[in-house]
C-alpha cells in the first residue's frame, strides 16, 4: 500500500534564472503472512514467515537553473529525504522464530548536484557535471564526476560519448536486516554498508532516416565494484 502528497512550485526571477522547489509526502506500508502445511496437519496452516513494515518520507528538492548566454547553462540542485521507518519482519527457523527485522527510527539522506553545459560551437555539445550524495545513517557519502559530449554530423546524424561515476544506497531495510549471536541477542550486521558503486563508459549514434523515423544505436560498458555479498553462497545478489 502506497500513497503520495505533493507540492510544486516555480519562481522566475527573469528569462534566464529560474527556480523550481518540490515537497512530497510519500507513505507505504507492507503486511504479509506466509503460511505452510505439514503432513501431520493439513487442515491448519501455520504460520512460516510474516512481516508488518512502513514508511514515511518527506522530501525536498530545490533547482536552479541559469542561462548565461547563448552558449552556456548552469544547474544546481540539492535534494533531502527524511525516512521515518518501521520494518518487522520474522521467520520461523530451528523451532523459534527468528526476527529478520525490528526496528523503529528516523534516517536521512542528501544529494546536492551541478551541471555546466558549454555549446563550443553550432554543432558540439558538452554536459559536466558532478554529483555528491551523503546518508547520515552511517555517514557514507560518495563524490560523482561527469561528463558528456555530443556532435552533430549533419543535421540527421549526431555522436554522443560519456563517462560517470554513480553510487546507489542499498535498499533501506537492508541496512536494518538483524543477525543473531550465540547469547540469542541480535546485531545489526548491515548498518555500515557502503554505497554500490559503478563506472558507466557509452559511445551512441542517433541517425533519422526519415520524418519520423530515427534509429539511435549505442555502446555501453559499465564497471560494478563495492556490491554487498554474503559471506556464503546464496541464491540472492544486491544486483
Amino acid at each position: 500500500l502506497k500513497s503520495t502528497l505533493g507540492e510544486k512550485r516555480s519562481l522566475f526571477f527573469n528569462d534566464k534564472l529560474r527556480l523550481k522547489s518540490t515537497l512530497t509526502i510519500t507513505g507505504s506500508e507492507v503486511a504479509s503472512k506466509i503460511d505452510t502445511f505439514n503432513l501431520q496437519n493439513l487442515e491448519t496452516p501455520f504460520l512460516k514467515a510474516g512481516e508488518k513494515s512502513s514508511e514515511m518520507k518527506y522530501s525536498f528538492s530545490s533547482t536552479l537553473k541559469k542561462k548565461i548566454n547563448v552558449r552556456n547553462d548552469i544547474d544546481l540542485g540539492i535534494y533531502y529525504d527524511i525516512i521515518d521507518y518501521s520494518y518487522h519482519d520474522s521467520t520461523y527457523r530451528h523451532q523459534l522464530y527468528e526476527h529478520d527485522t525490528d526496528i523503529k527510527g528516523r534516517m536521512s539522506f542528501f544529494r546536492a548536484f551541478g551541471q555546466y553545459q558549454h555549446k563550443f560551437s553550432d554543432n558540439v555539445l558538452m554536459v559536466a557535471g558532478i554529483n555528491y550524495q551523503w546518508l547520515l545513517l552511517n555517514n557514507t557519502d560518495a563524490v560523482e564526476p561527469r561528463v558528456g559530449f555530443k556532435w552533430d554530423l549533419n543535421g540527421v546524424q549526431s555522436l554522443n560519448i560519456g563517462f560517470g561515476m554513480h553510487s546507489q544506497m542499498q535498499p533501506r531495510m537492508v541496512y536494518f536486516a538483524q543477525s543473531q549471536l550465540t547469547d540469542g541477542s541480535y546485531a545489526l550486521s548491515n548498518k555500515n554498508l557502503d554505497f554500490s558503486r559503478s563506472r558507466h563508459f557509452v559511445l551512441g549514434h542517433d541517425y533519422q532516416l526519415k520524418e519520423n523515423l530515427r534509429l539511435k544505436s549505442e555502446i555501453y560498458y559499465q564497471q560494478l565494484y563495492d556490491i554487498p555479498v554474503k559471506e556464503m553462497l546464496s541464491s540472492y545478489s544486491m544486483l
